[in-house]
C-alpha cells in the first residue's frame, strides 16, 4: 500500500510538470496532503488572467476543491451567496487506476464573469486545518491567505471532516453532527450552517 501511494505520487508529479509546459494558458494546481499533512494545494496562492485556465489536479487521497469565501472558507459560496454558484469538484477518490478526467478540474478565468473578484476554495477533509486557497487575491484588500488560514481553522468547529465521504463530481460534500445518510454522502446540517452564520454576522462581517 506504501508502495502504492509512493508510486501514485511519483506519477501524478511527473504529469504535472510534463502537463505544466505543454500550455502556458494553464495554470496547475497539485492537490493531495503531503507526508506531513500540511500542504493540501501546491501553489495555495495563484494570480490568472482572463483567458488563463487554473487546472487541479488530483494526484492522491480522496480531497475536494469547492469555491467558498473569506468570511465562510469552509462553508461552499453559494451557501452563503446565493448570487454565487461557484466550483465544485466533488470527491475525488484518486487511485492508481484513476483516469484522467477523475484527477482534472479545469476553471476558465472569464473577464465578468469570475475576474477580477478573488475565488477562494477549500478541500473538506483538511480545511480545518489550512486547507484552503485563493484565485487572484486582491493585494489591495486584507483578505490574505494567511486571514484566509486563520478563519478555517477558527470557524472549523461548524462543520465535521471524515475522509470516508464519498460524493459524485460536481455535487456539494456536506456534514452532519450525526454523520453521513444510507447513500454514504456527507450533509451540512442547517444548524451548522446557521451557526457558522450567526458567528460570522456577530463578527460584524459582511458576506454580500
Amino acid at each position: 500500500m506504501r508502495f502504492q501511494r509512493s508510486l501514485l505520487t511519483i506519477v501524478a508529479a511527473f504529469v504535472f510538470t510534463q502537463a505544466q509546459g505543454q500550455d502556458d494558458s494553464q495554470i496547475w494546481v497539485q492537490v493531495g496532503v503531503n507526508s506531513t499533512n500540511t500542504t493540501t494545494f501546491t501553489p495555495n496562492v495563484i494570480f490568472a488572467q482572463p483567458g488563463k485556465t487554473v487546472m487541479f489536479n488530483f494526484t492522491q487521497g480522496n480531497l475536494t476543491a469547492i469555491e467558498s469565501s473569506f468570511a465562510a472558507p469552509c462553508v461552499p459560496v453559494n451557501i452563503v451567496n446565493s448570487s454565487i454558484s461557484g466550483f465544485n469538484s466533488g470527491f475525488r477518490d484518486i487511485s492508481p487506476g484513476s483516469s484522467p478526467s477523475d484527477r482534472i478540474l479545469a476553471i476558465p478565468i472569464i473577464n465578468g464573469t469570475n475576474w477580477p473578484r478573488p475565488q477562494f476554495f477549500f478541500d473538506y477533509n483538511t480545511c480545518g486545518v489550512g486547507g484552503v486557497g485563493v484565485i487572484n487575491p486582491n493585494n489591495s484588500a486584507l483578505e490574505t491567505i494567511d486571514g484566509l488560514v486563520r478563519n478555517a481553522k477558527r470557524l472549523n468547529g461548524s462543520s465535521h471532516s471524515s475522509t470516508s465521504r464519498s460524493a459524485t463530481s460536481g455535487s456539494s460534500p456536506t456534514a452532519t453532527s450525526t454523520g453521513s445518510d444510507s447513500d454514504g454522502v456527507a450533509h451540512y446540517s442547517p444548524m451548522s450552517i446557521s451557526a457558522t452564520l450567526f458567528l460570522l454576522v456577530g463578527a460584524g462581517v459582511t458576506l454580500a
